[in-house]
């Protein structure tokens, strides 16, 4: 059984993708998340996902390199 053939389009797929990549690191965040009072919703995770990467000045979507300079 595929995604696909559970009916999700190409693009519901690749935000299934971003969401469960991005939430790799993303769940060690929520404490300095909820801190600064920014609420991570499905709206603005990659939103604030390229930010973070902007910060600790990695390429986005290169998540490994991205947590390892958060640590």
């Amino acid at each position: 059984m595929t995604l696909r053939n559970l009916g999700y389009s190409a693009d519901e797929i690749e935000n299934h993708i971003e969401e469960y990549a991005m939430s790799c690191y993303f769940r060690h965040l929520k404490d300095i998340l909820d801190g600064a009072r920014i609420e991570v919703t499905p709206t603005n995770r990659k939103q604030i996902d390229q930010a973070i990467h902007q910060i600790v000045g990695v390429t986005y979507k290169d998540c490994p390199e991205t947590w390892k300079r958060l640590k």
